[in-house]
């Protein structure tokens, strides 16, 4: 394995000294660093369903949740039709297991329809036309 060292302490040494010597002052200001991953990461790995349906129609909607995460945790999935949250589920996965969570819903109304599952960490949509 290669280590580089990104920042040599002869580099903020020569910092330290053209700011203190140029009477200035400076501020080290924090890095950011990427998102943790986190103990518990839920992630759509895919949402399926119609796209299409009629009026009256019952239709089922399966996502499939992994927890890419380093340990086993529990996080509510929610399905929501046009914004609306129409079903939740609490889902346990442990690091790297997956689960399969479907949802029904039945359409009132024609028209162009957007069907959303989300976790804590993911969103996936899925568009609809209903005659």
């Amino acid at each position: 394995m290669q280590v580089r060292k990104i920042v040599s302490t002869s580099s903020v040494a020569l910092a330290l000294a053209l700011a203190v010597g140029f009477g200035g002052f400076f501020t080290l200001a924090p890095i950011s660093l990427p998102p943790d991953r986190g103990s518990v990461v839920f992630m759509i790995v895919s949402l399926t369903g119609p796209a299409t349906a009629q009026v009256g129609q019952e239709v089922q909607y399966c996502a499939k949740i992994r927890n890419e995460g380093k340990s086993e945790g529990t996080q509510v999935i929610t399905f929501r039709m046009d914004e609306k949250v129409q079903g939740t589920v609490s889902q346990t996965l442990g690091s790297q297991d997956e689960a399969e969570v479907c949802f029904k819903y039945k359409f009132a109304a024609a028209g162009a329809h957007q069907a959303r599952v989300d976790t804590e960490n993911d969103t996936k949509t899925a568009n609809i036309q209903v005659n």
